[in-house]
């Protein structure tokens, strides 16, 4: 088992190269802000102090790929001093260090001796004989395993995604790619039984984030392949980079609940992605219990030279993962009855998600219901209070307008939630769909999981893209239902 609360440093793309590179924080930072000398404080000064202010002090570090840019060798050394200072700041031992390679990390030559061989470098200056270099291993053996379960609970399994499927073709998405899913496999058979807490650690994406209004988003060839295998070997978490972009995934795969976490870089500035405005930025994952965990994001103003909280999203957000707990339908087979509470203003916004969960409906799997008005008589009232009392499903459309509204406060919502809390196995579900921005995780709401499942709001982005991530989360949940 874990340990009661266990705090994982995740960092990425730190992209260390030449000294009068702009551009690349951990390097110049001096130089692009123009500091004198006795004024830096530094990436790594201004981190430790920052976990410290926090009250955080990591039990284990990720660092997952892009160590150098564009595999500079002159970014080696400074690969090596920051990863030996991180563990002296942080008075971690350096094999509570895991290190995955990014694309940045590997040169082009089609030697996999040679193509590592900058990577190899840093692993071998930084981790001594305690983990010897992988280098001679076909690059889909490249697989490293971290065992620290005796001490806390959890094993890592480092992934080497920087290989195509086909290396000739030159692809750029990155793979992991079957014959290191087998040798991972053979890995993890000799903790086989220890219930011990899993996580993965790569640099490529495994999905595409939702409402990322970005055309160069690359997804790993065999990312399909790769999250159903993490989820049928009962995977928790995993961590990866890549594409400087901080977002989070929790989805169930396989009647498994597996979460995935992107980070943002921790060393560029805008390298040539500025027009994304992206921000310099790490997270810590604090993980509460073997299902539960909050994501801690930080991002770093460079006129400050302070780490301040994420400024896009909830700079906390949750994570769940494993198995999920039962649930029971009213009855086996029958349309499950769903009921909307939505503020009048976003009517719209409900007319399109209904819309979209007529799919469901066709599908025969729920009956859609909502109250389009205060004023009802009696006869309607009463309709209302027979489908609280017998819906199985309770969609709430949080916006500003419906927490000032008088349903927020309305008997339709407290009888749902009330139900919730007296059901057996968690039945009915109440699901808060965050539609337009506002403070709702402070409300009676905010205790819940709500869609979409990166806490951001529906609007302003994609309007049908969510809803149909929306749609496909309540067919997931309730074909699991009836499949158990």
């Amino acid at each position: 088992m874990v340990l009661p609360s266990l705090t994982i440093l995740h960092l990425t793309d730190l992209h260390c190269t030449g000294p009068n590179v702009r551009g690349h924080y951990w390097n110049s930072e001096a130089t692009e802000l123009a500091l004198a000398q006795h004024n830096r404080r530094g990436l790594l000064g201004s981190l430790a102090r920052d976990l410290r202010e926090q009250g955080l002090r990591p039990h284990l570090v990720v660092v997952t790929g892009d160590l150098l840019d564009r595999g500079a060798v002159e970014g080696v050394p400074m690969a090596i001093d920051y990863l030996g200072e991180l563990c002296a700041t942080l008075q971690l031992p350096r094999e509570r260090v895991v290190l995955v390679p990014g694309n940045h990390d590997v040169s082009r030559d089609p030697d996999p001796v040679r193509r590592y061989a900058s990577f190899d470098a840093i692993w071998a200056a930084f981790y001594g004989a305690e983990r010897p270099v992988l280098s001679g291993s076909a690059p889909w053996r490249r697989v490293a395993y971290y065992d620290f379960g005796a001490d806390l609970g959890v094993e890592i399994v480092g992934f080497n995604s920087c290989e195509a499927l086909d290396p000739m073709a030159n692809q750029q998405h990155g793979s992991v790619g079957a014959a290191q899913l087998d040798r991972a496999e053979e890995l993890l058979e000799a903790t086989k039984g220890r219930n011990l807490f899993r996580i993965a650690a790569m640099h490529h994406h495994l999905m595409r984030p939702l409402g990322v209004p970005r055309d160069d988003i690359s997804v790993m060839d065999d990312a399909e392949l790769t999250l159903r295998w993490l989820a049928l070997r009962h995977f928790q978490l995993v961590l990866h980079g890549h594409q400087h972009l901080d977002w989070q995934d929790v989805r169930e795969l396989e009647g498994w609940w597996l979460s995935t976490v992107a980070g943002a870089s921790a060393g560029v500035g805008s390298y040539g992605r500025s027009e994304w405005m992206l921000q310099l930025g790490y997270q810590v994952i604090v993980i509460d219990s073997p299902g539960s965990a909050r994501r801690i994001r930080r991002e770093y103003d460079p006129q400050t030279r302070e780490w301040i909280p994420a400024s896009k999203g909830a700079s906390l957000q949750n994570l769940r993962f494993g198995s999920p707990p039962p649930l029971l339908l009213p009855t086996k087979n029958s349309p499950i009855d769903v009921f909307i509470m939505y503020a009048p203003k976003d009517r719209e916004l409900r007319d399109e998600l209904d819309t979209h969960l007529s799919v469901l409906c066709k599908a025969g799997l729920i009956r859609v219901h909502y109250r389009d008005s205060t004023d009802l008589g009696a006869v309607e009232l009463e309709r209302i209070n027979e489908l609280v009392e017998s819906s199985g499903i309770f969609l709430v459309l949080v916006s500003a307008d419906f927490i000032k509204s008088p349903y927020f406060d309305g008997p339709e919502l407290k009888r749902a939630l009330a139900r919730t809390r007296e059901g057996a196995n968690r039945w009915p579900l109440v699901i808060p769909i965050y539609l337009r921005r506002c403070d709702w995780k402070q409300t009676a709401l905010g205790a819940l999981r709500g869609l979409p499942y990166d806490d951001m709001p529906i609007a302003p982005r994609d309007h049908d893209e969510h809803f149909a991530a929306v749609t496909h989360a309540i067919r997931t949940t309730i074909e699991r239902l009836r499949s158990a």
